[in-house]
């Protein structure tokens, strides 16, 4: 009965070990199953890929980088075209060791109707013609896109200009380079009290009445000037030229903005919404040239000014002349009995060069100079710099839109400004004029 139930045992043990290796059997079967169906799911998505791949290749076998991107924000513009452009290329360049230029060449030979390749960065190019680039006039192309002449810009498309850009030159600003303090309009003006009268003092004897004074006061009022600037750009000529043309137009429009709220300052008379000018502001000291310019005469006149100030209790603390530069060379030219430069006229031909003459900012008589064009030759300022206020309204707004000319595929540049010049105490200024010969 015992060798019975040990058999029975044993025979079910071998099922049992029959049925769990059965089952691990079926298991790694099933596994395997899944993890060859997965491979097969890989293997073929790899086709997939490689089929789309091609397909991808062949649809865009001549492209280069950026090549037909639909670019509509100035900013996504600036982006592409040509910065990116060309670095792509010149890393290309880099690495096979090979030129920039015969990175283009190649773009040009794969996709000859890629306007963008052609322009871009044909001034960065200059050998583009002699290294393999097809010869039929990249500047044709640029007037075929609507570039237009030389004189609106065409020229920063021609392969075979130079990558310099010369700037225009113009005057330059005086008052806000010799430090004149600003301030910030709040809505459309800046008020400040002024002191116009003091207290007045009497001497008393025994039991006399003292007379009543009273201060009075005014205040300075300044009122915002507003100014501006409109510059519309083909969108053709700002993607496909290589010196950041639009950059340019807006530093253009700085520069001018700058220059208009000098002359304005110096001279403006208040016609069309300009603002009064030192020149023009009633009450200031005002003298003539006297007689024949010599040396003694130059150095009377200038002293003058200074004179003319301190005999009007202004302040002589931070003096400037300003003055055209024609005076300020015939100034740095005037010579003694002797033939030998006079000694204020040696200190300005020693200065270092530090504006737009070799002598901005040099000693002169009590003061410094500083020149600019956009006062006339005739007269000459002497002021206090810190009796003066510019007042911004908004500083100088720089902005480029795309949506308001987009039926003429153009971008408007707007720069605005509105500011005034406020005098603390025009006893503070003084003007020389009728100068000639000197």
């Amino acid at each position: 009965m015992e060798d019975e139930k040990k058999s029975t045992v044993t025979v079910s043990e071998d099922v049992l070990d029959s049925l769990i290796k059965d089952k691990i059997k079926q298991g790694v079967m099933d596994e395997k199953a899944k993890y060859e169906k997965e491979k097969a799911q890989l293997e073929e998505d790899k086709v997939k890929l490689e089929v789309e791949k091609a397909a991808i290749t062949k649809e865009h076998k001549n492209d280069n980088p950026f090549t037909d991107r639909v670019v509509t924000d100035i900013n996504d513009r600036r982006k592409f075209y040509p910065a990116a452009r060309f670095a792509i290329a010149k890393a290309i360049a880099d690495e096979q060791k090979i030129h920039v230029v015969d990175v283009f060449a190649k773009w040009e030979k794969e996709n000859p109707n890629d306007v963008a390749n052609q322009f871009a960065l044909a001034s960065q190019c200059r050998a583009m013609e002699s290294r393999g680039i097809p010869s039929n006039s990249l500047v044709d192309r640029a007037k075929a896109v609507g570039i237009g002449s030389i004189t609106t810009g065409g020229g920063f498309l021609d392969s075979s200009v130079d990558d310099e850009f010369i700037e225009l030159l113009t005057a330059q600003s005086v008052l806000r380079r010799i430090g004149t303090p600003v301030k910030q309009m709040i809505n459309g003006q800046l008020k400040m009290n002024r002191g116009l009268t003091a207290s007045s003092i009497v001497w008393l004897g025994s039991n006399t009445t003292i007379t009543e004074s009273s201060p009075t006061y005014d205040q300075l009022v300044m009122t915002a000037h507003k100014f501006g600037a409109l510059v519309y750009l083909d969108n053709d000529w700002l993607r496909f030229n290589a010196f950041g043309a639009e950059a340019e137009v807006q530093s253009q429009l700085i520069e001018a903005a700058a220059l208009a709220e000098d002359t304005a300052f110096l001279s403006g008379n208040a016609a069309a919404n300009q603002p009064i000018g030192m020149t023009n502001t009633n009450g200031i000291n005002t003298a003539t040239m006297t007689g024949t310019p010599t040396a003694i005469t130059k150095t009377q006149d200038l002293l003058g000014l200074g004179k003319l100030i301190a005999e009007d209790n202004g302040r002589v603390n931070n003096m400037w002349y300003i003055m055209n530069p024609t005076h300020a060379y015939e100034l740095a030219a005037t010579m003694d009995s002797t033939g030998q430069p006079v000694s204020w006229a040696t200190t300005l031909l020693s200065s270092p060069n530090r504006g737009q003459t070799p002598f901005d900012a040099a000693p002169l008589l009590g003061g410094r100079l500083a020149t600019t064009t956009n006062l006339a030759t005739g007269t000459i300022i002497l002021v206090d710099i810190a009796s003066l206020v510019i007042a911004e309204g908004y500083g100088l707004l720089v902005e480029s839109d795309t949506s308001n000319r987009f039926e003429n595929d153009q971008t408007t540049v707007r720069a605005i400004g509105a500011v005034d010049l406020g005098v603390r105490h025009v006893t503070d200024i003084a003007t020389l004029t009728g100068i000639s010969g000197w």
